[in-house]
């Protein structure tokens, strides 16, 4: 039997206006096509020319400069310092995540200079570099509005011996019973108000520790790149302490017999908060200057204030 090819109904002729077949297919249905870029072509080119002139705002670079300053510095001792630059940007769980940007040598003068730093507005910058041992950062900074230019120095404060001002601004014990043993995790978080760096390379900072500490840990010295040592009953930190608070972390296990232990915590400075993180009804805290001052619960155990 033979089927007649299949024409467009009269009312649909506008849309095959222009339609070319494409190929045929049994029983005389055609495929029909329109040829479309020539029309859409000047729509295609508007579109690139936008994507590219968004692309060349957002690429906008800048430069930093500075000098590395301070009292105690010779001329010339700077020369090769590495100064790295941080960018900061809000992730989505709403914390700030930095990465280095650039590194930058600085010359006899301590001066540095980074250039083609991209611009972003929402991103904050900072400066850091290592003089003498100690770590040395500058203040969060942005580029101003129609700026491409920010001029920053890294002051470098000068080094004391003089330990006197230095306080425990919170301690914080975390103790977590185990099978015939305690693990004490312990977070100091040390505060020098002055306006001076505290030497702690050759005169480290000193943490007594309890009798009996097995499987010590440090989690955290006062920098990356600082030293800690056990030497008997002692851990030592080195490392320059900046003003302001540097966080001290350590943990470690002790035995404990008949389901019991008696801990003695010294402090080496004055204490402004403790706080004790334990499971309700397995802690008694005593202490001859310190005075409980609030009991609250927490998801697994009882902080003490």
């Amino acid at each position: 039997m033979n089927i007649p090819p299949i024409s467009p109904p009269s009312g649909k002729l506008a849309l095959t206006q222009g339609l070319t077949p494409r190929t045929a297919r049994p029983h005389g249905t055609a495929i029909w096509r329109r040829s479309i870029i020539p029309r859409c072509l000047p729509a295609v080119l508007a579109v690139l020319l936008l994507c590219t002139g968004t692309a060349v705002i957002q690429a906008q670079e800048g430069q930093v400069t500075g000098r590395i300053l301070g009292a105690d510095l010779q001329s010339g001792s700077l020369a090769g310092a590495k100064v790295v630059l941080m960018e900061f940007l809000l992730g989505k769980d709403g914390q700030p995540s930095g990465h280095p940007l650039q590194t930058a040598e600085t010359d006899a003068e301590g001066r540095y200079a980074f250039e083609g730093v991209p611009i972003s507005r929402q991103a904050v910058y900072k400066l850091g570099t290592r003089v003498n041992g100690s770590l040395v950062g500058s203040e969060a900074f942005t580029f101003p509005e129609g700026e491409v230019k920010v001029l920053l120095n890294l002051q470098v404060p000068r080094l004391t011996q003089d330990t006197s001002s230095l306080r425990f601004r919170e301690v914080i014990l975390a103790l977590e019973p185990a099978r015939g043993a305690v693990w004490v995790t312990k977070v100091l978080h040390l505060e020098n108000p002055g306006p001076d760096a505290v030497e702690g390379l050759r005169d480290p900072l000193s943490v007594a520790l309890p009798r009996g500490v097995e499987q010590l840990e440090v989690l955290r010295g006062v920098d990356e790149a600082s030293d800690t040592r056990q030497v008997g009953q002692k851990l030592l930190f080195y490392g320059n302490l900046p003003p302001g608070v540097t966080i001290l972390a350590y943990r470690f296990r002790l035995p404990a017999t008949m389901g019991t232990l008696r801990l003695t915590v010294p402090f080496e400075y004055p204490v402004a908060s403790l706080i004790v993180l334990a499971p309700e009804g397995n802690l008694s805290l005593k202490s001859a200057v310190l005075h409980r001052k609030e009991a609250r619960e927490l998801s697994g155990g009882v902080r003490y204030d």
